[in-house]
């Protein structure tokens, strides 16, 4: 059964354990003064300890920058430097601006959390149709519409956002709604069209002139494409080797805003003093807590007995750190870390940004200052960091092993390679292209910007041999004729393989994951 009153939202006494109100958490004043050699020093090791080619810092305390600098490299191939000014992706950061954004339209009457999404895009469908009815703006933002992740319907789809949104009928869920979180991008994608069409204007000009301008963050814009024809901008990277920019523009909503340190720091001075910066009022008070109030558990277990259970707000995460309140978030595309962590009752926020993919070494630096302008006992987060992160990659491969354990050995294709060649289509995500390698003789994959060869399993069975998502299987199926009519492609851990239907064959009234249905 759904709730009756969606809007409602848990209060944090109850989801964090505590007796007391969202901004009153342990309020204790910082008194310490910021160590600069020793959190220099702390940088320079993450950076040497987790092969990071380059971060920013910024630090804020009692409405002040306290610190704002760069360590490393923006560019290793021309070993340009990284300072406060340098601009890099903030991934998943952007969400915290998007849902301020929806929460400024709610503040002016235009919108109310509680609305049904249908009430201001009257197109909008889920798979499920309860989902259709019943979703709302609220729950867009806190990620509880029962969808998995379907991320690669959108990396690296040449699509619109009205197409993306379009297509989140044929998305199926694995849970109802509301019933858990799970985080979601394209939830964030069909909030930040819902801000297009309310506002009249595009998210990215409704971002900028409500949220950058205000706040003086003249660096900050929301595509890579402006980034990359800036002199300061920093490159991306995996472990210092250089990898392609992403274009994740048509997400932005949920991903795509480019910053440095001290524009982030003029966000961050906002948030902390409940929306005012300095001496003037930038946004009401009440949706800055609006924003930061929790509305779901998030499930997750405690990373360590310092941290409390996580809950998630809009666009943001809140827990406690040691006693403290802890509301933050991290944000990763490809070639680009960051992290936002702020700590309310200290009046304190510490922002990261890093060209460096696949890492977590842009946690420490929050923890590490919380300890020290805290008076706490400094925590090792450098060895804690790194022995997770191992336990992972042997988490990784344990699980590849796993799958190799399955192959049947001495099985072959049971059709020449080139049968196999062609386009496979399903609604939600897209086309899939398979094509000949004349070169290797071999095959080639490529669905939304995840490609690469193809490599034989076993039976009909293949696996992308390199690229983004290598490992990943897919399974071609046959017809009673015994031609090669349909593609299986694991997407979702949770959710069976998707089937992919030849272009030639499609019957335009069928969903080719699950049969045909209506056109609710």
């Amino acid at each position: 059964m759904l709730p009756r009153n969606p809007r409602a939202t848990l209060p944090l006494s109850l989801l964090l354990g505590f007796a007391l109100p969202v901004f009153g958490l342990r309020a204790q004043e910082a008194t310490a003064t910021l160590d600069t050699a020793g959190f220099d020093a702390l940088a320079e090791k993450l950076i040497e300890e987790f092969k990071v080619s380059g971060m920013a810092v910024a630090i804020v305390h009692r409405d002040r920058l306290i610190h704002a600098k760069g360590y490393g490299l923006r560019d290793v191939e021309n070993k340009l430097p990284v300072d406060a000014d340098t601009l890099f992706a903030i991934g998943s950061a952007t969400k915290a601006f998007t849902a301020l954004g929806v929460a400024l339209l709610v503040h002016e009457g235009k919108v109310a959390f509680d609305d049904p999404v249908r009430r201001h895009l009257p197109e909008f469908r889920m798979y499920d149709a309860v989902a259709s009815e019943q979703l709302t703006v609220e729950d867009m933002l806190c990620h509880r519409s029962g969808l998995p992740r379907h991320d690669a319907a959108w990396y690296g789809a040449e699509r619109t956002r009205a197409e993306l949104v379009a297509a989140l009928r044929w998305l199926p869920p694995t849970q109802p709604l509301r019933a858990k979180w799970q985080y979601q991008n394209l939830m964030f994608v069909t909030a930040g069209y819902l801000v297009e069409r309310v506002s009249e204007s595009t998210w990215e000009q409704f971002t900028r002139q409500r949220i950058f301008v205000p706040l003086a963050m003249q660096r900050s814009n929301s595509s890579v494409v402006v980034s990359k024809s800036d002199a300061n901008a920093a490159q991306p990277y995996i472990e210092r080797e250089r990898v392609p920019f992403r274009n994740i523009d048509v997400v932005g909503p949920a991903g795509s805003i480019n910053s440095s340190v001290r524009d982030m720091a003029q966000w961050v001075r906002a948030l902390l003093d409940e929306g005012k910066l300095g001496n003037s009022r930038v946004f009401p008070a009440s949706v800055i807590k609006t924003v930061m109030q929790p509305r779901m558990v998030t499930g997750r277990p405690r990373e360590s007995e310092e941290f409390g259970h996580q809950t998630y707000a809009l666009g943001w995460k809140v827990q406690t750190y040691r006693g403290h309140l802890l509301i933050h978030h991290a944000g990763s595309i490809d070639g680009f870390n960051a992290n936002v962590a702020l700590f309310p009752d200290a009046k304190l926020g510490v922002v990261v940004l890093s060209n460096e993919g696949h890492n977590p070494s842009t946690q420490v630096p929050a923890r590490w200052v919380a300890d020290h302008l805290l008076g706490m006992a400094p925590v090792d987060w450098v060895a804690r960091t790194k022995k997770r992160s191992e336990q992972r990659r042997q988490a990784r491969e344990k699980a590849r092993a796993a799958r190799e354990a399955k192959r049947v050995e001495g099985t072959k294709p049971s059709h020449s390679l080139a049968d196999y060649t062609g386009e496979y289509e399903h609604k939600g995500y897209g086309v899939a292209t398979i094509a000949l390698d004349a070169e290797k003789d071999g095959l080639t994959f490529e669905l939304n910007g995840i490609a690469g060869p193809l490599g034989h399993f076993h039976y009909d069975v293949f696996r992308l041999a390199s690229g983004d998502r290598e490992g990943l299987r897919v399974q071609f199926h046959t017809d009673l004729d015994g031609a090669v009519h349909a593609l299986g492609i694991q997407l979702e851990r949770a959710l069976d393989p998707f089937v992919f239907t030849r272009r030639a064959g499609l019957n335009d009234r069928e969903d080719p994951a699950h049969g045909p249905r209506d056109d609710r």
